[in-house]
């Protein structure tokens, strides 16, 4: 049995690249294997390790690692578990988007020490979420400059729009994967392949994946209009979600509370998105005391329906007296470099994608931090927080906290919360038991 899964594009490189990009991430995870795997609800199961403990003090992680080989035939071993995580802290591993730096920032000051019995991490700080972080980094040997995992699957061949994957282990897996690139949707779904990604909704043997991702619009906290709370608010109320979510995705996608989503830790749904309410946002702008005009900055592509979202939300917002001009920024590395130095007029429009709770707290939120996306939100309750969260192993209580910090994150305003979007695929029927994995990956496993 083989497959062929049509996506954007094929490129993959070096796994240690930070990148939240699911063509690059569904090769990887065939490929390649971290510590400990995704599960529903913002929890963990065991991947290259059986089991682990952490201290008290949410700061010693102690690991077994289970038994596993490289595709080179070498046994997998606790030191090149801890080879692989020095490797990613290393300032010469970049990253896409902005995001270089990020297992750094996390990791630096970090003890990492390798025995015969397992593998032991003592963090500089409390890191109770510390395998949101793992569940990221795949453990890879370098032979002969090139990657090396312990997937199911190994690379046998890598071309411009093809990779093809092979393993001949377990029967209950295709042989052979081939991945192959078609940058036009339209062509994706119309491609000879057993599954296409990235579509519009209304395809044949359509399924979806809920994401962790947030489209919103991240609103400039330190000056202008958008520094009043009421102000922030007013924008919320003003917005017609499920309009925009019909307009622009075609319906794919759900809107939000906060920013994160169900497969995170410390969701509430009970919590209820901002609804549509032009008579609420003319009381609130009257309270606000500035002047109802917002000036957008939008990227080009991704989310590629930036524009139609400023085009959008002038018109609701219009109905409410708030005057809205945009600028559109065409190189997309900058406007992500621009975003993340807090370089914004009175709100961006970005789609935020951790799935981790703390990694959005602490890089946006927290001014104690004050992290590489942080646009100037203060609130000392929103703090202590999560500093006690990172301090707490215990995940329930730790959930806890983090549904506090939704609410308050929620009330405040920080963002214009708009959608979840969810990944399209178009599935074919010999294969059409598949789904995507919890990650959202077209992968087999």
């Amino acid at each position: 049995m083989n497959i062929r899964i049509a996506q954007p594009h094929v490129r993959h490189g070096d796994p240690h690249v930070t990148s939240d990009d699911p063509s690059r991430l569904s090769i990887h995870a065939c490929l390649y294997e971290a510590l400990v795997r995704r599960a529903p609800g913002g929890q963990f199961s065991p991947g290259l390790v059986t089991k682990w403990r952490l201290s008290a003090d949410a700061r010693r992680w102690d690991f077994e690692i289970g038994p596993a080989r490289f595709h080179d035939g070498v046994v997998l071993g606790p030191e090149h578990v801890a080879e692989s995580l020095r490797r990613v802290r290393d300032e010469a591993i970049e990253g896409e988007l902005g995001t270089s730096g990020v297992f750094k920032s996390y990791l630096a000051g970090c003890q990492i020490e390798s025995s015969r019995s397992g593998l032991t991490l003592v963090t500089a700080e409390p890191f109770a979420d510390l395998l949101d972080l793992l569940v990221d980094i795949p453990v890879v040997r370098f032979g002969g400059g090139q990657p090396i995992g312990t997937g199911p699957y190994r690379l046998t061949d890598s071309i411009e729009d093809c990779v093809t994957l092979e393993q001949s282990v377990q029967p209950d897996l295709p042989r052979q994967i081939q991945f192959l690139a078609f940058p036009d949707p339209e062509e994706r779904a119309e491609a000879d392949a057993e599954i296409a990604t990235d579509l519009a909704p209304g395809v044949r043997g359509e399924v979806r994946a809920a994401t962790t991702v947030c489209t919103t619009f991240l609103c400039n906290l330190a000056q202008g209009a958008c520094s009043s709370t009421p102000f922030r608010q007013a924008l919320n109320w003003a917005t017609d979600v499920p309009s925009l979510i019909q307009s622009a995705v075609g319906g794919a996608a759900v809107p939000v509370a906060g920013p994160w989503t169900e497969r995170h830790l410390g969701f509430d749904p009970s919590l209820a998105p901002y609804g549509f309410d032009p008579e609420r946002t003319r009381a609130l702008l009257e309270v606000s005391g500035q002047e109802p005009a917002v000036t957008l900055d939008v990227p080009a592509r991704l989310p590629d329906e930036s524009r139609h979202l400023a085009a959008r939300l002038t018109e609701m917002w219009a109905l409410a007296g708030i005057r809205v001009s945009t600028t559109v920024h065409r190189d997309r590395p900058a406007y992500a470099l621009r975003v993340r130095d807090g370089h914004i007029q009175d709100a961006a429009c970005f789609d935020s994608s951790p799935s981790s709770t703390f990694r959005i707290l602490w890089e946006k939120f927290h001014s104690g931090h004050r992290g590489p996306w942080w646009q100037g939100y203060i609130n000392p309750e929103l703090d202590a927080l999560v500093d006690q969260a990172r301090a707490t192993p215990d995940a329930v209580a730790r959930g806890e906290l983090y549904r506090q910090a939704f609410h308050i994150l929620h009330s405040d305003a920080p963002w214009v919360f708009l959608y979840s979007p969810s990944r399209v695929f178009s599935v074919s029927p010999e294969f059409s038991g598949w789904k995507p994995s919890v990650d959202g990956l077209a992968i087999f496993h």
